[in-house]
This record gives structure tokens, sequence and C-alpha cells, in this order.
């Protein structure tokens, strides 16, 4: 398993918003720009992994991302 941790320090995310982060073209910074978080579960899902988030509003948030990984070994 792959595990990759994003944290920052900002102001976090409620749990309202938190039910919305993953949808397409969903942003909180204007019009169409919400599509990285949506691409981005849309690749972990398609590889099998998992994606979540933790976060409360004034301590900042951290996304989780789990991949499977296989180990292939070929000889020529």
């Amino acid at each position: 398993m792959f595990i990759l941790k994003v944290k920052d320090n900002g102001m976090g995310i409620d749990s309202e918003m938190q039910q919305r982060i993953f949808e397409h073209g969903f942003s909180t910074k204007g019009e169409d720009r919400g599509y990285g978080l949506n691409l981005v579960k849309t690749m972990v899902d398609n590889h099998q992994g998992i994606i979540e988030i933790d976060s409360q509003p004034g301590l900042g948030t951290s996304i989780y991302v789990e991949l499977p990984c296989t180990l292939e070994v070929t000889s020529e």
C-alpha cells in the first residue's frame, strides 16, 4: 500500500463543505476552479484506492490517499 498525506495549517474545512469537496466543479474560490480534488478522487477510485479528509475549522486540513501497489519483477 502506498500512502500519501498532505497537510496544511490553514483555516480548515467545515463539515458541510467536506461533504461537497470532491464534487465536480465545486470551489470556494470562484467559478471554474473546482476540478482538482474531483480529478484526484476519480484517479484514486479508478485504482481501487481510498481518499479521506480530516479537517476542523481553525486546525487545518489533512488529505490521505492510499493506493494499492504491486511489486513486479521481470527478468530478461
